[in-house]
């Protein structure tokens, strides 16, 4: 199976990939997109985020992993959640992101 088709089945199979990007706002998706665009494997985000919700699905697809994940403690009031793509989700994610946007 190519990594399209994969990606596509993945995308079908798993429905709360959708609702999560549907729940993201425009500016959430779009660090996906310059992600991809400048070549920056890792974001942070905040646990219980929109963008959390959607990290997640995509490590449940092995897109992405997390990394470090920190706080509340003295320097952040928060819990952050850090995730970075894999060598798949470098494949994956503009897939993804061509099908969402058409899904829209």
């Amino acid at each position: 199976m190519t990594i399209y088709d994969a990606t596509l089945e993945a995308l079908e199979s798993d429905s709360t990939i959708q609702a999560a990007w549907r729940d993201a706002s425009p500016g959430d998706r779009s660090l996906l997109l310059t992600m991809l665009e400048r070549g920056v494997g890792e974001l942070l985000t905040v646990v219980g985020s929109a963008n959390h919700a959607l990290w997640s699905r995509f490590i449940a697809q092995g897109w992405m992993e997390q990394s470090l994940s920190g706080g509340p403690n003295e320097s952040s009031p928060v819990e952050t959640f850090r995730v970075k793509l894999t060598e798949l989700g470098w494949r994956a994610i503009p897939i993804v992101l061509a099908r969402l946007r058409i899904i829209e």
